[in-house]
């Protein structure tokens, strides 16, 4: 550390302690790969605790593409193909507003790729969100859009509760070339 003794009195600059705690006034903490702020002084951990270290923080941004299963991506627009994402941990929180200009060659069942990170591929993985607001859609009133991420992927699938007895994949035919949708959820990375 360049700064480590930049004190009259051998201290670091910057750094105070007292009553057990620290106080960073000029700088950042940073810690090594590997390392971060360890809670297993915890009283009480819930009986199925795997971990009590956070060693991972990131913000970021990913990129939204409706597409079918089979790889023929939607023509995105381009001041709605970007959305935003936080990893804190294992777990990520994603945003974004994916609207699209033309259904290009897409057929079939509806995914949307490019999750910033892998899901865990572990049935526990398995999350779902249902659409925030959604436009463009070619569905019958009633009918409503949601969401999973498939475990072990980059891309969720989006489906239309649509039968009596749950939902079904959503169809290209049932995107329009200017369909929207917003979407904010978590899930847990690889």
């Amino acid at each position: 550390m360049s700064r480590a003794r930049d004190r009259a009195d051998g201290g670091l600059a910057g750094v105070t302690t007292g009553s057990g705690n620290v106080t960073i006034t000029d700088g950042n903490l940073i810690l090594d790969g590997g390392n971060g702020i360890d809670f297993s002084d915890q009283a009480s951990p819930a009986a199925g605790m795997t971990s009590e270290l956070l060693d991972s923080y990131e913000e970021g941004t990913w990129s939204p593409v409706v597409a079918d299963g089979s790889g023929n991506n939607m023509t995105m627009h381009v001041s709605f193909d970007t959305g935003f994402y936080t990893k804190i941990g294992n777990l990520v929180t994603v945003c974004a507003y994916p609207i699209t200009t033309s259904l290009g060659s897409a057929s079939g069942n509806l995914r949307v790729t490019g999750l910033p990170f892998t899901v865990v591929n572990d049935n526990a993985g398995y999350s779902g969100v249902g659409a925030g607001i959604g436009g463009g859609f070619n569905i019958t009133i009633g009918e409503s859009v949601s969401f999973y991420v498939a475990i072990n992927s980059t891309y969720g699938h989006l489906r239309l509760w649509d039968q009596a007895g749950g939902t079904s994949y959503m169809q290209a035919s049932e995107w329009t070339d200017d369909g929207s949708m917003i979407m904010n959820f978590s899930y847990r990375a690889a």
